[in-house]
């Protein structure tokens, strides 16, 4: 049984791992974009204080919905809009994989802010590695106090359900495409 459950992880960890490239329209992502501006209002309502990272970023990224399952090698997949000064400017597709002590299974939505253009214009190369180990906030009220870009970057997560234990190391790689 856990032979099946690990070639099950690898196989849809490695299949959302795709060579992306060349541009897609905004206008066929509408519903994406809107999904991305309503899950950036729940963070907001959560925490004021994160506008100032809005307002103060280069650019930033929205996953709205990641969804996160393991059982010792876990991962995760999800996509989200690209944002450049409030503009959506491309799409991005996340992709996670874990090892550790773990069980369970969760969705989650995910801020990346990148402080100036040198570490967005790398994101945006689609190249993008983060490990999970030092990634990550959890969005609680008042978070963003305390919150400090590290290598030029904050991520901010949120937890939209599910049941999760876990004690992992791992990495998140990130692709992405621009609007033409």
């Amino acid at each position: 049984m856990k032979k099946i459950v690990f070639a099950t992880l690898i196989l849809i960890i490695f299949n959302g791992i795709k060579p992306v490239a060349g541009q897609v329209s905004a206008s066929d992502y509408t519903v994406e974009i809107a999904e991305a501006e309503r899950t950036r209002k729940e963070f907001l309502k959560t925490d004021r204080g994160l506008q100032k990272f809005f307002d103060e970023a280069y650019g930033y990224a929205i996953l709205p919905k990641i969804g996160k399952g393991g059982l010792i090698v876990g991962g995760a997949h999800g996509k989200g809009i690209v944002f450049k000064n409030d503009v959506p400017v491309g799409t991005t597709e996340m992709t996670q994989l874990t090892i550790g002590g773990q069980i369970g299974g969760k969705s989650y939505a995910e801020l990346i802010f990148f402080k100036s253009e040198a570490e967005f214009e790398v994101f945006m190369t689609g190249r993008y590695e983060v490990a999970v180990s030092l990634a990550a906030v959890a969005l609680d009220y008042g978070v963003s106090n305390d919150l400090a870009y590290s290598d030029g970057v904050v991520i901010v997560t949120k937890d939209n359900g599910g049941l999760m234990a876990e004690a992992t190391v791992g990495g998140q790689k990130f692709s992405y495409n621009s609007f033409e």
